[in-house]
């Protein structure tokens, strides 16, 4: 499966499009990356303090720290998003609201296999 990569200014007509069609894509550079870097460091030490996982699905040489809004302050700007926000009521145009269910970082280790495309 080829995942539709898109700029950070396209329309929230075109993501949800793609969404639509694909159930997935990638918006290249939506983050700076310095907004990055300062979740990765908020992070860290809770990263580091979680296992490996224990299986191949969720990776036995990746690391997964949930409670990022809670743990990172510098992460409200990713779930506060226009575009995404605007993609989510487009493409949840019937719900009267929405919640976000799960955050967190997942820290792939050397030689860690890619998961492939799921549904959560």
């Amino acid at each position: 499966m080829t995942i539709e990569h898109l700029s950070p200014d396209s329309s929230t007509e075109s993501v949800a499009k793609v969404l639509a069609r694909d159930g997935c894509c990638v918006i290249d550079r939506l983050a700076e990356r310095a907004a990055l870097e300062a979740v990765r460091k908020e992070m860290a030490l809770y990263v580091e303090a979680v296992p490996y996982g224990p299986d191949e699905f969720s990776g036995l040489n990746t690391r997964r720290a949930g409670g990022l809004i809670a743990r990172s302050p510098s992460s409200h700007q990713f779930i506060m998003n226009p575009l995404l926000l605007d993609v989510t009521r487009a493409v949840l145009k019937d719900a009267t609201n929405f919640r976000l269910h799960l955050t967190q970082v997942i820290a792939l280790g050397p030689g860690a296999k890619a998961q492939g495309v799921h549904r959560d």
